[in-house]
């Protein structure tokens, strides 16, 4: 959890232009998808979306799409952007992205540098992969859960999954039921629910715009398991705190992803000692793979 970051402001005035986008009748939202499946930026409706497909056997636990909506905002296509040339009825959703942007790319480098110091490497061991390169996933997802009445518990608006790529930076406009799961469960237990420990990962008093930094699969990967991609899941807020009238319009998350560059081959980091010392590469990490080739195999399963 990372506080005192300086973002509060920004972060609240970009979740202010999207709380009026999501408000929108579905038919406006709609001019802002690019692409039938999610992936491709723009904004995706509800029903395109199972992000457990990535994680766990759909054989084994199957459930309706996700109840979320989202919008991802990119630069690597403006068309999808809500703004005054794309017909939008004013620029203040996009600037407020572009302020937000500006200084999370700043933040990620930070955070790249941290990293690179807790692993012994010389502190600007990461930036190649990430500073002036083309194709940095940089993209800011923000996604609108849906609060489900208790008939329809078997949707979720979020499923389990672990993030793809590098470090993931999550801020949340209010509690969503955000869980990690714990991570001394064994795989067999995490089709049965009633064996499965998952822990709360709730908004700090006091700290309401901490941002959770998850790390993603190439983290994992990089470090020989060193850190973790750790799998969660959204599982919305307490249905005993809510009046039927406040089903359907949840809590907003902005999630920023974090590179490296599509091209960059991951390589277990055996110039750390800390890595090292982690043990036996695992022999599906001995083959190198891009971050673009790992982000498309999790993109395509997860449409759904």
């Amino acid at each position: 959890m990372l506080v005192n970051h300086g973002l509060e402001k920004k972060y609240r005035a970009l979740n202010n232009e999207l709380e009026l986008f999501f408000q929108l009748p579905i038919q406006e939202k709609m001019t802002f998808r690019i692409a039938d499946e999610y992936g491709y930026g723009g904004y995706t409706p509800r029903g395109r979306e199972s992000v457990s497909k990535t994680f766990l056997d759909p054989s084994k636990l199957s459930r309706p799409p996700d109840a979320v909506e989202s919008l991802v905002l990119s630069d690597q296509n403006t068309k999808s952007l809500p703004s005054l040339k794309n017909g939008y009825k004013n620029d203040r959703l996009v600037k407020t992205y572009h302020a937000l942007k500006e200084e999370l790319n700043k933040l990620s480098l930070s955070v790249m540098e941290l990293m690179a110091i807790c692993l012994g490497l010389h502190r600007d061991f990461f930036f190649e992969f990430y500073e002036g390169k083309k194709n940095v996933m940089k993209d800011i997802r923000a996604a609108r859960y849906f609060v489900e009445p208790p008939e329809k518990e078997s949707s979720l608006p979020y499923g389990e999954h672990t993030d793809y790529t590098g470090f993931t930076f999550l801020w949340r406009s209010n509690e969503n039921g955000l869980q990690c799961l714990d991570p001394t469960n064994n795989e067999y237990e995490i089709y049965a629910e009633s064996k499965t420990t998952w822990l709360n990962v709730p908004i700090l008093r006091g700290y309401e715009d901490a941002i959770v930094i998850n790390a993603g699969d190439l983290i994992e990967r990089w470090t020989n398991s060193y850190w973790i991609s750790n799998v969660h899941r959204v599982i919305g807020q307490d249905r005993s705190d809510i009046g039927r009238s406040s089903f359907g319009a949840g809590p907003i998350s902005i999630v920023h992803f974090t590179g490296p560059a599509g091209n960059t081959e991951i390589n277990v980091l055996t110039e750390s000692a800390k890595v090292r010392a982690t043990g036996a590469i695992k022999d599906e990490w001995k083959t190198p793979i891009t971050a673009d080739e790992h982000l498309w195999m999790k993109l395509n399963a997860s449409n759904g």
